[in-house]
């Protein structure tokens, strides 16, 4: 039958993404800077394209956040992101 565990997503960082009912992403960027907020878009493949972000909020060493004030939504390139975190509820 040729069964296999392979996705039928473009790749597996969109399957990831793609797969889980998730409200919130924490997206680590270079520099050690942390974007939380709710994805509405991202890449297909981990290395180009955009991750589109509503109510974005960086997250500050203090555990605190700062709400990004008058920005609706930010690109944020894929390149730049060494790693997600997927919340199951937004925190604060």
């Amino acid at each position: 039958m040729g069964i296999t565990k392979e996705t039928s997503f473009p790749s597996e960082w969109y399957s990831a993404l793609a797969r889980h009912q998730v409200s919130y992403v924490v997206l680590h960027l270079d520099g050690e800077r942390r974007l939380l907020g709710r994805p509405e878009e991202w890449p297909n493949r981990a290395e180009e394209g955009p991750f589109r972000i509503a109510e974005g909020e960086w997250l500050c060493d203090d555990g605190k956040s700062q709400p990004i004030e008058g920005v609706s939504i930010v690109l944020i390139p894929a390149g730049t992101v060494e790693m997600v975190e997927f919340l199951k509820e937004r925190y604060r």
